[in-house]
């Protein structure tokens, strides 16, 4: 059975706020609702964590001014 993390571990993983996180999810083209699993009929948010690294590793990196490591580029998604 994968491991799921929650919303919040997944933003603490890709280095993203939450809102920025729902914004990826509301846009198709990011990908990021096809590893999403919604629980029905509540309001849960879980993410596989094996496919979220996935996503995440087929992002391009981008190295933000002053910063020695690399991170997700989010800007494909537009943000």
């Amino acid at each position: 059975m994968p491991d799921y993390l929650t919303v919040r571990e997944a933003c603490e993983l890709a280095r993203v706020s939450r809102s920025t996180f729902y914004k990826l999810l509301a846009d198709p083209s990011s990908g990021l609702g096809q590893v999403v699993v919604r629980i029905p009929g509540l309001t849960r948010t879980r993410v596989p964590e094996r496919q979220f690294r996935r996503w995440l590793e087929s992002l391009p990196a981008t190295k933000p001014p002053g910063k020695s490591r690399s991170s997700p580029c989010l800007s494909r998604a537009g943000l």
